[in-house]
């Protein structure tokens, strides 16, 4: 019974028709609906991308490098702020993984790009270490539990979006070896 309810073949380019148990059936295409979805995850992805990206960006500016305070405040705030960033990515990639005519460069181009967010990731953890020091021989004692808890967290989030950097910029290239 159940076997009846789809026929036809699950190629992305092969008709499905689906029997939803009534008088009428419902036909379409599965690699049209598959671009229709990826289209729909790219703007989403892509309008979350760019709303994190300038939610990073205001919180860079104005810039004082040179000090330690502003600098570990502003980097703890920045990964604070990637979830959005980063979601709006991943939703670019699944997107361009879905899509059956943008994958190929685009997906080498992402694959370059998480390597170097992963780099850029690596600098500003170097960059959060140095302010730290320093930030905690200034730091009076009522403030160390605060500062112990904020150093934790970023230190988590630094490993965790570094090492996803990585995972997705080896998945975005592998997928485009795979459709070769």
């Amino acid at each position: 019974m159940a076997e009846d309810a789809v026929k036809g073949k699950a190629s992305s380019g092969e008709v499905i028709s689906v029997d939803a148990g009534g008088p009428r059936r419902l036909r379409f295409r599965l690699r049209d609906a598959r671009a229709t979805v990826a289209v729909l995850v790219l703007v989403v992805g892509g309008a979350f991308t760019v709303v994190g990206l300038v939610d990073l960006g205001l919180l860079w500016y104005p810039v004082r490098f040179g000090n330690a305070p502003w600098e570990f405040g502003t980097l703890s705030s920045t990964f604070d702020n990637l979830p959005m960033t980063a979601l709006g990515v991943a939703l670019l990639t699944l997107g361009l993984m879905w899509h059956p005519r943008l994958g190929g460069a685009w997906l080498r181009v992402a694959a370059l790009c998480y390597l170097a967010a992963g780099l850029l990731l690596l600098v500003m953890a170097a960059l959060y270490g140095l302010s730290a020091l320093e930030v905690i021989g200034r730091a009076p004692d009522e403030s160390m539990e605060a500062f112990t808890r904020a150093l934790v967290k970023n230190v988590a989030e630094i490993v965790a979006y570094t090492a996803a950097s990585g995972v997705l910029a080896l998945v975005c290239w592998r997928a485009v070896e795979r459709e070769r």
